[in-house]
This record gives C-alpha cells, sequence and structure tokens, in this order.
C-alpha cells in the first residue's frame, strides 16, 4: 500500500486541496491528514514547522471537517492523525459523529494504547490505529 501525510490546510487550503487531488489522481491508497495542534510533541522537525505554519493560519479541526465535507466522498481512504487534547477538547462523542462517515480511521500520536478503551467508553465511534513508539512498553504493544 502507498500513502502520504499532509498537514491539514499547509501551506494554505488552495494548495492542500490541490495536493489532496494529486494524491488521489496518482493513485495512492490512501492519505494521512494532520489535524493542526500548537504543540506537535510526536512530529519530526519538518512536520512541527508545517503544523506551526498551519496553526498560524487559523487551521483546526474545524478546517479539515469542512474540507472534509467537501472531498469527503473521494474514494481514496483517509486517516486523520492528530492528538488527544485536540479530540478531547472537540468532545469525544461529537468528534466522532462530525467525522466517522468521511475517514476511515484516526492515529492519536500521543493516545496510549491503553486510554483506547477510554475513548470508546465516553462515545467515541471512530477505529483508532494503534500508535508503537521506539519508547512503548512490550506490555502497551500487546
Amino acid at each position: 500500500m502507498k500513502g502520504l501525510y499532509i498537514v491539514g490546510g499547509y501551506p494554505d487550503m488552495e494548495t492542500f486541496e490541490n495536493c489532496f487531488k494529486t494524491i488521489e489522481k496518482l493513485n495512492f491508497d490512501f492519505v494521512e491528514i494532520g489535524i493542526p495542534f500548537s504543540e506537535p510533541v510526536a512530529d519530526g522537525v519538518t512536520i512541527a514547522k508545517a503544523i506551526e505554519h498551519s496553526v498560524r493560519n487559523n487551521v483546526s479541526a474545524a478546517t479539515v471537517l469542512s474540507f472534509l465535507r467537501k472531498f469527503g466522498k473521494h474514494t481514496i481512504k483517509k486517516y486523520i492523525m492528530t492528538y488527544a487534547n485536540i479530540v478531547y477538547g472537540y468532545g469525544l462523542k461529537k468528534f466522532s459523529e462530525d467525522f466517522k462517515d468521511l475517514v476511515n480511521s484516526i492515529i492519536i500520536a500521543d493516545l496510549p494504547n491503553k486510554m483506547h478503551e477510554f475513548f470508546y467508553s465516553k462515545g467515541f465511534d471512530i477505529p483508532i490505529i494503534p500508535f508503537v513508539t521506539p519508547e512503548s512498553r512490550d506490555t502497551d504493544i500487546e
């Protein structure tokens, strides 16, 4: 499978939308769309700079949602990559209601795998992709 990661709204919405269309046109299997967050602690330098740029341009979860509503019916698989504070602050159930029909799954970079059940118990209804890092403990990976 081949896919790409793009930061929502980077470097501007028009370019971001054109990037998305190009990824789909080139027959990629999926695209990960990052929702910008003011403290991208799990991202490398390049992605963090792109995220900071998008945050300065006021790109938010609502901006990405609007984009997905416009392009969500496209056939390419769409995954959201974000942080727990974004989802939790938005409201677990509300985020789920707003995004679940527009994305295939979500990666929450700073959410320990053992916390997935907490999100689900609070009404979150989007499949969470387990995230393993070099710091993950064997018990968390299991």
